[in-house]
Order: structure tokens, then sequence, then C-alpha cells
């Protein structure tokens, strides 16, 4: 399965691509659906290049990927970083969902940090790069794709190996089990120990 990472790695390679004159670019080429708006078709595309297009789905009409979102319940009205966030921009031309980019980052501040196709430095939802955006408003949702969740590795401490006697007393002092006396020590001395460890184990016994 894919991690939200793998689809964020993939995305940032394409950030500062530019389409050529009237909508051409590689993202409409692949999709099979060139020279026409393509924000959904850069976020289908990265999906298909990280091997999540069975938790993104490939669509090139944005509200068609909300509705998607939603009817498996992955719909979601706060962010996490890997969602796929929906726009639709106060004042535009089209009073529904025309704008999709990928959660790079949470801010603080609520806003987020997004990675988007068929936009530009003010922001546009026809600004023709992929670019790295910080958006504050316009936001309808967020369908949020069922990734792989990776647990973190928690190091085990490594254990100093203790030194094995043939001698039962001995072991017994080693691991802490009895205190140390003179006939211990004697019988440390004769297991092969030190006299400076001996007084180390005497000073703090060893667990």
């Amino acid at each position: 399965m894919t991690t939200s990472e793998d689809v964020l790695r993939v995305a940032r390679t394409q950030i500062g691509y530019k389409e050529k004159a009237n909508n051409n670019n590689k993202y409409g080429a692949w999709y099979g659906l060139n020279n026409k708006p393509w924000c959904a078709m850069f976020v289908s595309w990265v999906a298909n290049e990280a091997k999540a297009t069975t938790i993104i789905p490939k669509h090139a009409y944005t509200p068609a990927g909300a509705a998607w979102f939603k009817s498996k319940k992955q719909w979601h009205t706060s962010p996490r970083v890997g969602d796929i966030v929906y726009f639709n921009f106060p004042n535009d031309d089209v009073d529904r969902i025309s704008h999709v980019g990928i959660v790079e980052a949470v801010m603080k501040d609520g806003s987020i940090v997004t990675i988007e196709g068929n936009t530009n430095k003010a922001g546009s939802r026809v600004g023709g790069g992929v670019w790295r955006k910080i958006r504050k408003t316009g936001v309808v949702g967020y369908g949020r794709p069922n990734y792989k969740v990776v647990k973190p590795v928690v190091a085990k401490p490594k254990l100093k190996p203790v030194k094995k006697t043939n001698d039962v007393i001995a072991n017994e002092v080693i691991h802490g089990l009895w205190g140390i006396g003179t006939v211990r020590k004697n019988r440390l001395k004769k297991a092969g120990y030190d006299p400076a460890v001996i007084q180390k184990l005497v000073n703090k016994k060893i667990k």
C-alpha cells in the first residue's frame, strides 16, 4: 500500500513544471484529455506514479473526485498531510468545486500548504504550472485516501551481555540475586573476574 509520503514525494518532483500554450501539458496528455484545465489530472498523474490509483480516483472533473471520496465516507472538513483538498474560490466565475491539490503540511494558524497543478504564484485555478501554495480560504473539504499507516520504529535498548560462569553462586551474585561478601568475592575471583570488576559489582549490583 502507498503512504502519504509516497504521494508527496512524487508531487514535489513536479514543482516548477509549466504548461505550453493552450493548456498543453504532460498530465493531460497522459490522461488522454489534453488542452483542458488539468489540476485534477495532475493529482491523478501523481497518484498513478505513486501507485496510489486504488485510493485516489482518476478524475479530470473536480466535483467527481470529491463525490468519489464522499461515497467512500472519506470526506472530511479538517486537513491531514496527504489529503486531497478541493476548492471553491470566493468570487470565482464558477460556483462549485473547481480546483484540487494535495495537502503537504498543516500550519498552526489553520492554513494549509499544498502542491497544486494548473495554478500560479497568485493562486489562480487556471495558472499554467505546478506550484506549492499556502491556502487559507476557499476549501470545501478534504478527501482522505486510505494510506498505509507506518508505525514508528522504537529502538530497543541494547543490553550488555553478562559473563556466565560455571559457578552457581557467582552467577547469582552477578545477576543481583545476592549481595557480595568475602566468600562470594573469592568465588568470583576463581571464576576469572578481574578484581576491579568485582569491586564494581560490590558498589553496584548488575541487574
